[in-house]
């Protein structure tokens, strides 16, 4: 009805910071602190696409508010984004099955989100006939608001200021 409504990004409610981007980054991508930079005082501040298969960028921050092209980070060391780091952001990166109500987690594919995985403890299944599964759990960034629109999706960023 848009009576009494605010914005997604007029809403207080949403925690945004500012990082450099490491990379070509697109708006909605989930973005993580790049381990890989030499100054330690830069593994903080610059961020690449998240991506599960790479242990630089497996801590995950926030979905990004804006884009960096290829170009700009080549020819600008210092690109500046605004990344959502709590809150709700509309458009985000996800995979093609996320439904409403998945925690999401760094996925394969640099830059999306994917449904976290299932599975038992160490415990095994209460029979005492097996063991079970012992894991270690990914880091749990976000939960979709709805289901996924050709990998796009409202999700809200749990805070993870780093």
């Amino acid at each position: 009805s848009g009576v009494n409504e605010a914005s997604i990004s007029a809403s207080a409610r949403r925690k945004v910071e500012i990082f450099i981007a490491g990379e070509a980054i697109a708006k909605g991508d989930f973005v993580a602190l790049n381990f890989a930079e030499t100054a330690d005082g830069e593994k903080g501040l610059v961020v690449k696409k998240a991506d599960v298969a790479d242990t630089d960028t497996i801590c995950l921050v926030g979905v990004a508010l804006e884009e960096a092209t290829a170009g700009e980070v080549a020819n600008n060391q210092t690109k500046k984004i605004s990344v959502c780091v709590g809150g709700l952001v509309d458009g985000a990166n996800v995979g093609g099955s996320v439904v409403k109500g998945d925690r999401l987690v760094a996925s394969a594919t640099a830059g999306r989100a994917d449904t976290a995985a299932k599975f038992r403890t160490d415990l095994g299944d209460g029979t005492g006939t097996t063991t079970g599964t012992v894991a270690q759990q990914q880091q749990i960034i976000a939960i979709a608001c709805e289901d996924d629109a050709v990998n796009k999706a409202l999700v809200y960023v749990f805070p993870h200021t780093p």
